[in-house]
């Protein structure tokens, strides 16, 4: 009886019963090998540990994995024959980057999703059925989740076409999970492919991790784990623990030292640096400091300190105090001292000048026994007078010189040739000479000749030199005091159809050619032979010749116009006068006739048309011819009926048909037929 209860136990609620295993042996029914302490050992790969997960019924070797970047990646694949909850997750450590994480594919209808970290820290989502990537933020007051620290990240796929992340936000998505885990299919995973940072684990389902290891620890045929994944490549996949070895060897530091800082380095500064690679010196003095800020300058040190530079006239540490230069008794001659910063000031008593008041007024020019002369002015060339050794001078006026402006500078010039003594500023004095005369006392000429060789006489002139003035001899068409002036004839050429133009002082003549004449050879002669069309040349005093165009037919001066007699309009009676050389033609209207059309014919005198005489008249005489045709025709038929001879027919006589006539019918000589 019992042993029976045990079996209906067993085989109803195998869940309620758990075996006892042996050290070797490990699961439900003991029937899987202990890979977590097999002989007293474990089976998995160095690094790796082994636990116990799904309630005891599943043992996973696992390890957190580091991906170097794109020489990091590893591909899988398993037949998924064995349910698994619709939801995966995965707990990462990276840096913001931009870069591929996973991607789970079905190898048979090519359905797939992927997740992508990005530098916006976000997690992006992209699968084969959806338009545009879903990005799911990171760093929102809601999940406040970031790449740069431990975090799981948690997805699960509802029935409804919805993707809910972390059992809190939904997203709307156009794949489900049962599009692509579909059961005997087989699936391909990927992970990495530039992704740098680490991995603890990749979960399918809530009992199927990804392995971070190729290695198969046992065959265990036993295992009820039916979803077995098989490792097809793996690149530099470090198990250490999320160690990034050798990341500061290129890593300079200028002013400190490289430190691990998850996956880079990272600069740890000394003191008075900072900055990515503490290259950038602190500056104490802007952080604060005592240095007294109207005594003193504030200077800093690259080795994280300042000091205080104080201003003369100060010292202590912070240049807080004022240094009394008053105690070593500075002032001479009973004068007082009077302590100033940086220095000190004597009140001199009378007649006495200078910082210490050792000197006596009366050695400047200022006292009674030495003064400015031609009214010169003392002044002071020192700050002041009681300055260490002052200075004093006469200021002179232009023209004067010496210590105390005795010295009248344009006596001793004494300028010559009509120069002008200049006075100057700074006890100078000059000679200002006129244009001809040059040196100190204008005593030399200037030979304008040579100095201004080019451009004194222009246009070729020649220059002759004179004292205190020159002459320019000019070329045959120039003028001018320089020869800067054209003449007429070559400015203007006013000497008509080659005639010579013959310069005359200020003015000019024309040398004309033969054939013409006039001040500026503008008129032709008759030796040009000007007139045309016939025309009679005659001389002219004044304009050179006169054409005679009378009985040419032509006008003007030179007899080229033809003249237009229909002008004066002569035919009349609206006759059309048509123009000829020396005369014109009228063409008459069908009325009038004569040389102007100014006669009328005689039936248009009579005021009507001949029309209706003559074509009444043509009618008639139409007419009667018809009617003498007619009667001469009708008498040729009468005649030649007279003329012939009867002969009887056949049925008159009897005899043949066959006619004979005696004569032949002719028409009269003296007619003929029409």
């Amino acid at each position: 009886m019992i042993k029976n209860l045990l079996i209906f136990i067993l085989f109803f609620f195998p869940s309620t019963i758990r075996c006892q295993c042996e050290p070797n042996w490990f699961g439900q029914n003991c029937s899987q090998i202990n890979i977590c302490n097999y002989n007293n050992s474990s089976l998995c790969p160095n690094g790796f540990i082994c636990k116990t997960i799904n309630n005891n019924n599943n043992q996973e070797c696992l390890a957190i994995g580091t991906f170097e970047g794109n020489s990091s990646n590893l591909i899988a694949t398993f037949n998924y024959s064995s349910i698994i909850t619709n939801e995966i997750s995965f707990r990462l450590r990276a840096h913001l980057q931009s870069t591929h994480l996973l991607t789970i594919k079905n190898l048979i209808n090519l359905n797939y999703f992927s997740f992508y970290l990005s530098y916006d820290n976000l997690l992006i989502y992209h699968d084969s059925l959806l338009n545009n990537d879903l990005l799911i933020e990171l760093n929102n007051n809601n999940n406040n989740q970031t790449f740069q620290q431990w975090t799981t990240y948690h997805f699960q796929w509802s029935n409804n076409l919805t993707l809910i992340f972390n059992h809190l936000y939904i997203y709307s998505i156009n794949l489900t999970f049962n599009e692509i885990f579909i059961l005997n299919d087989q699936i391909e995973i990927i992970i990495g492919n530039g992704f740098r940072g680490c991995l603890e684990y990749v979960l399918l389902g809530d009992n199927l991790y990804i392995p971070f290891y190729n290695d198969t620890l046992i065959d265990n045929k036993n295992s009820t784990n039916l979803n077995n994944i098989h490792i097809e490549e793996i690149n530099n996949i470090e198990i250490n623990n999320c160690t990034f070895n050798n990341i500061c060897e290129n890593f300079n530091c200028n002013h400190g030292k490289c430190i691990h800082d998850f996956d880079r380095g990272k600069c740890l500064c000394n003191y008075g640096w900072e900055g990515d690679y503490c290259n950038k010196n602190i500056d104490e003095c802007l952080q604060g400091n005592n240095c007294s800020k109207e005594h003193s300058i504030c200077q800093d040190h690259i080795d994280g300190y300042y000091i205080c530079k104080c201003h003369q006239g100060f010292t202590g540490k912070y240049c807080e105090t004022n240094i009394d230069e008053c105690l070593s008794s500075p002032c001479a001659n009973n004068g007082i001292c009077i302590d100033l910063i940086n220095g000190y000031y004597c009140n001199c008593t009378n007649n006495y000048i200078s910082t210490n008041c050792s000197i006596s007024l009366n050695e400047t020019c200022f006292g009674h026994l030495k003064s400015c002369q031609n009214n010169g002015t003392c002044i002071i060339k020192s700050a002041n007078l009681y300055v260490n050794n002052p200075q004093t001078e006469c200021q002179c006026h232009d023209g004067y010189s010496g210590q105390w402006c005795e010295n009248d500078l344009c006596l001793k010039l004494n300028c010559q040739n009509n120069g002008t003594c200049q006075r100057l500023p700074n006890k100078k004095a000059k000679c200002l000479c006129t244009q001809q005369w040059y040196g100190d006392r204008c005593q030399y000429d200037i030979n304008e000749c040579i100095i201004n060789k080019t451009n004194i006489c222009l246009n070729n002139g020649t220059c002759y030199n004179y004292p205190g003035s020159y002459k320019c001899q000019c070329q045959e068409n120039y003028l001018g005091i320089h020869c800067e002036r054209k003449h007429s004839c070559l400015e203007h050429a006013p000497c008509f159809n080659n005639g010579l133009c013959r310069p005359d002082g200020e003015h000019y003549y024309c040398e004309c050619l033969s054939n013409f004449t006039g001040l500026h050879c503008e008129f032709p002669t008759c030796e040009s032979v000007p007139c045309r069309n016939n025309g009679t040349c005659l001389p002219d005093s004044e304009q050179g010749f006169l054409c005679n165009c009378t009985g040419t037919g032509y006008q003007d001066e030179r007899c080229t116009t033809e003249i237009d007699e229909c002008l004066s309009s002569p035919c009349q009676n609206n006759a059309t006068c048509i123009d000829q050389i020396g005369g014109y033609i009228c063409a008459c209207s069908k009325n009038f006739f004569g040389l102007q059309c100014e006669n009328k014919k005689f039936f248009a005198s009579l005021g009507f048309s001949y029309h209706y005489v003559i074509w009444p008249g043509v009618t008639i005489l139409l007419l009667l011819v018809i009617i003498l045709l007619t009667v001469m025709i009708s008498r040729i038929r009468e005649s030649r009926r007279s003329r012939g001879t009867y002969r009887p027919a056949l049925n008159e006589n009897g005899q043949s048909s066959r006619v004979e006539f005696s004569m032949i019918l002719k028409p009269p000589p003296e007619e003929r037929l029409i």
